[in-house]
């Protein structure tokens, strides 16, 4: 019996998760805002039940009270989670808040699946972050001062990065992470946040050729200490986020061509100078000729995708503990091969539909400094999901970063729900001077009429 409810579950969250997937475009592609926020609140009905139907078929595989008392937790935690921000931000994108919702969801049921005590870590770090950030929107709607602090912001990351470079301990050939007090903490993931914010402070202020000079050479000293700490992955975020935020600051294309070369031939430096690349050049290349050593991860990680098929082995019926470090780097292999081809095009889906919200939401604010930062952000998010993704599908080489608010990791996931926060102050932001916009425009009809009506009398 439980065997074939997880066949039948396979289906079924299949179907739910699609039709979340398809409402989500759907409320994009609405031309008023009350049909969207119509769509993203049915959407949510799709959310639960996806979450729910997870979690029968963790039970059915395994009935343990702590799965059960674990799935009420996550369900308490959303609940509050969606209450909480519709009473503090009531013209909040609903949007975000569920599919930030929903990639946790998927997270705490593909962790569950591989470690239940993991999952728990998962989702109290993620309760408590949560609260902490609760004001976050709300500082960065009306905290316009933060603009001023822009070298602080870079002189505050330089130095974090640059302790781990000294004194951080090495995690597959590469300098992550740093140690205090007993706690691991990878401050590339957070200082990623700041970098932003001093890229869109000192842009924001001017685009001439001096600033945008010293803009660059800031950002190369971050990108160059990552690299000489061998973590190529953030080393990445951070020159693709620069790129695009210098592009969108100074509208000029060139600039985006000189640095597209000058990071190919890093690149090319990087792979004659550092074994640790070359190991992983090499298992990209040709991973099965060489299963037993480089390639082992990679070979372990495509077996696991190609096991799954368009619809997924069903929960608990993969072998995912197989791959090598499954629940950070590689837990996208764990998805497919669970849930299938379909699902893990829905979750891409869902993440393409974070960055066009982020984008549209860079477009419209008129504030430079929050432009930047909402172009920034969204960049970080969604390249650090394609590095995650492309190098598990063997799409590009693997640079070792995590899948955000999905792989275990507590600095991964506090720096993207600060993130959302950020996005979601900058929505709220947004909507303020739209409604401003409009109370002026009505402003001056009512004058322009009360006028009109003086002169024919």
């Amino acid at each position: 019996m439980n065997a074939v409810i997880i066949d039948i579950s396979a289906y079924t969250i299949l179907i739910f998760f699609g039709l979340y997937t398809i409402f989500g475009f759907a409320g994009l592609m609405a031309r008023n805002t009350k049909t969207q926020n119509d769509l993203f609140r049915r959407q949510r009905f799709f959310l639960f039940a996806t979450h729910f139907n997870c979690y029968v078929a963790l039970l059915a595989d395994n009935p343990s009270t702590f799965v059960a008392v674990l799935y009420v937790m996550q369900l308490v935690f959303f609940f509050a989670v969606m209450k909480i921000y519709t009473f503090f931000y009531d013209d909040g994108s609903i949007l975000l808040n569920n599919n930030m919702i929903m990639c946790l969801a998927i997270g705490f049921v593909i962790l569950t699946r591989l470690d239940s005590d993991l999952a728990l870590k998962q989702v109290m770090i993620a309760a408590v972050a949560s609260i902490l950030l609760l004001l976050a929107p709300f500082i960065v709607e009306k905290a316009k001062f933060m603009s001023k602090f822009t070298w602080i912001y870079a002189i505050i990351g330089f130095v974090s990065l640059l302790a781990v470079f000294l004194y951080g301990s090495l995690t597959g050939g590469a300098k992550l992470a740093i140690t205090i007090a007993g706690y691991s903490f990878q401050p590339s993931e957070l200082v990623k946040i700041l970098f932003v914010m001093f890229v869109a402070g000192i842009l924001s202020k001017s685009t001439e050729f001096k600033n945008v000079v010293i803009a660059t050479s800031v950002a190369a000293a971050h990108v160059l200490i990552l690299v000489v700490s061998t973590d190529l992955g953030a080393a990445l975020i951070f020159f693709i986020t620069y790129l695009v935020m210098l592009y969108i600051a100074t509208k000029q294309w060139w600039w985006m061509v000189l640095g597209l070369g000058a990071g190919a031939a890093a690149s090319v430096i990087a792979y004659k100078f550092f074994y640790h690349v070359q190991v992983r050049v090499t298992a990209w290349l040709d991973p099965i000729s060489k299963v037993e050593n480089e390639g082992y991860q990679i070979s372990q990680a495509l077996f696991a995708i190609s096991g799954g098929k368009w619809f997924g082995e069903g929960i608990s019926k993969g072998m995912p503990y197989k791959i090598p470090v499954v629940e950070t780097d590689f837990i996208f292999a764990a998805i497919v091969e669970e849930f299938g081809t379909i699902f893990a095009i829905c979750l891409m889906m869902v993440i393409l539909t974070n960055f066009l919200m982020m984008v549209n939401i860079s477009t419209k604010i008129r504030y430079p400094f929050y432009k930047l930062i909402a172009m920034g952000l969204g960049t970080c998010y969604t390249f650090q999901a394609f590095l995650n993704i492309g190098g598990v599908t063997k799409f590009i080489p693997c640079t070792g970063v995590t899948l955000p608010l999905i792989s275990y990791g507590g600095t991964s996931l506090v720096a993207t729900l600060i993130i959302f926060s950020f996005i979601q102050g900058m929505y709220v932001l947004e909507n303020n001077e739209k409604q401003a916009i409009k109370d002026e425009k009505n402003k001056n009809r009512r004058k322009s009429r009360s006028s009109s009506k003086r002169h024919r009398s």
